[in-house]
């Protein structure tokens, strides 16, 4: 494991800081550090040989990149099944932690989200590395519409529901039937909960992806669709990664 991000990681997962982290000392502890420590804005990360520099808008968005968001193992692969000249599809980019790292490879990144602020954010990521980008201020989906998206006090974790904020939507297959954007050789999914609309929306992009990283939230996803089956259907051998909590990814290559 990348070293600076051990240490991180290793605070965050000890038995004692979980414990309480959520709690009024827990509070007081996170309020009275990041009082202190008010370098949270920024933050610079290597990972597989590529430096990255982040504008981070809260001490915890900084956290996440600092921990590679607890998902160092999938970062690393995608970085490393990415080529100059790919296209690299980031749905829920957020502020750019997989997109940056995807652009510094040489491959021309397409960054879906839909959120307001974290849009800002992540152009401005973006700027930071020379290359080719686009960034989609809409959701990705099953449909092509609108919908609501529900903003949760965690800068990662807006998900669509039946309240929240108006967003547009739109079928990747719309999107690249129409020239909107150019069929996606890799492809990053983690819409929380969102997982198969995204994929039952792109039937006819997947026959030419390489490779699908999807992050799945089996705890916010409604129906039974089962993601690892919608992509051995498309022709993906499969494979799982386990993370802690409730969620893990779905990876498939050809």
């Amino acid at each position: 494991m990348n070293e600076n991000v051990g240490v991180w990681k290793n605070i965050g997962d000890s038995t004692v800081w979980q414990t309480i982290r959520k709690s009024p000392i827990g509070i007081f502890i996170r309020s009275a550090y990041w009082h202190i420590h008010d370098d949270w804005d920024t933050a610079t990360i290597t990972l597989n040989g590529y430096t990255a520099d982040f504008e981070t808008p809260s001490p915890e968005s900084y956290m996440r990149v600092k921990r590679l968001a607890d998902e160092e193992e999938v970062l690393s692969d995608i970085v490393s099944e990415l080529q100059e000249g790919d296209v690299f599809l980031d749905v829920g980019a957020n502020i750019g932690l997989y997109s940056v790292f995807a652009k510094s490879t040489g491959s021309k990144v397409i960054a879906a989200e839909p959120e307001p602020s974290n849009i800002e954010i992540l152009r401005r990521n973006l700027t930071k590395v020379n290359g080719e980008s686009q960034i989609l201020e809409q959701a990705l989906s099953d449909s092509n519409g609108t919908a609501h998206l529900e903003l949760s006090e965690s800068d990662g974790c807006h998900s669509l529901s039946d309240d929240g904020i108006e967003i547009q939507t739109a079928r990747l297959d719309t999107l690249v039937e129409s020239g909107g954007i150019p069929t996606p050789d890799v492809v990053k999914i983690d819409v929380e909960g969102a997982e198969s609309a995204v994929l039952e929306g792109a039937t006819a992009v997947l026959n030419e992806v390489r490779a699908v990283y999807c992050e799945v939230h089996p705890n916010k996803m409604s129906g039974d669709n089962d993601i690892e089956d919608l992509l051995q259907t498309a022709g993906f051998e499969v494979d799982i990664v386990e993370e802690t909590g409730d969620q893990y990814h779905v990876i498939g290559k050809r």
